[in-house]
Parts: C-alpha cells; structure tokens; sequence
C-alpha cells in the first residue's frame, strides 16, 4: 500500500516534467521561427540538428548558403510575413534522443501576393529534452536513416501545397 502511495506522490512530477520539456521545445522552436524572419543565419545554423549542418558541408558552408538564399528572395521581392507556431505532437522516446513534430504555419509575400504554407519543424533531444535541434520537412529518407535513433515509426505530416491567401 506504501508503495501505490509513493507512485501517486510521483506523479506530479513526472507530469510538471513533460510540460516543462514541451515548454522548451516550444521555446526552441519559437527561437527557430524567429532567427528565420529576423534573417539571424549564426542563430538558426545554431539551433539546426547537427546531422543537416554536416551535410550541408559544415557550418561556414550553410552560413554562406543561407545569406544567399536570403539575398535571392530579396532580389525577387518575396518577404516571409510571419511563422506561427501550432501545438506540438506528442514527445516520442527512441534510443537516447526523443522527437516532436511541430507543425507551423509560413505566410510569405511577393508584392501584393500572400502566400500561406503548412509545414512543420522535427524537433529533436539527445538531451532529455533540455535543448532542441530542428530539421524542416518535409525530411528525405536519406535524412531520416542518418539520424541517430529515427523512430521507424514517427509519421511525418505530408507535404502540402502552398495556398494563396485571399484579403
């Protein structure tokens, strides 16, 4: 009977410390979304998962890549309006990292066109979830065999379309 009591006391704590994991992951991913719109390549690279930074030739590669890309959408006139952040799916533990998708919703513009598109960002701790590093989707199968304990079963939300937004 003492032990069914110390399992109830516990209980608390073991869901005040989801919630303050789901609370950094919504802190990191807002992080994300900001560097994005705030064009803030050294904090976005910082907080891209380790693995997309390594393919992407490095650090200093990405950097260079991730300024021309900017200079690109500046020079065809499109500007992202905003990231929105939705609710978080549910944590999924596999190996020693654990994964959240985090859908998200990106209006961008080109003159007076408005564009909105679904997407998400995946989150991932090798931490307990004390700090999270992102991957964009839609994630290639390449990608996903090149992380370290990918669930073989975390379903990724499908690419959708980019839709223009009426006034």
């Amino acid at each position: 009977m003492r032990h069914i009591f110390s399992i109830f006391l516990l209980l608390p704590a073991i869901a005040w410390a989801d919630d303050d994991k789901v609370a950094r992951l919504k802190k990191n991913a807002d992080e994300v979304c900001q560097a994005v719109l705030k064009e803030n390549h050294e904090k976005l690279i910082d907080l891209t998962h380790p693995k997309v930074v390594e393919i992407t030739g490095g650090r200093a590669k990405m950097l260079k890549i991730l300024k021309e890309i900017a200079t690109e959408l500046a020079d065809q006139g499109i500007k992202f309006e905003s990231i929105d952040l939705e609710t978080p799916e549910p944590i999924v533990v596999s190996g020693t990292h654990e994964f959240s998708v985090v859908p998200y919703v990106l209006r961008i513009s080109k003159g007076k066109t408005k564009l909105r598109q679904k997407n998400y960002l995946l989150g991932v701790s090798a931490d307990a979830g004390k700090t999270w590093r992102f991957i964009n989707g839609p994630i290639p199968d390449s990608l996903r065999k090149a992380i370290d304990d990918f669930p073989a079963k975390l379903e990724l939300p499908k690419e959708e379309k980019a839709m223009i937004e009426k006034d």
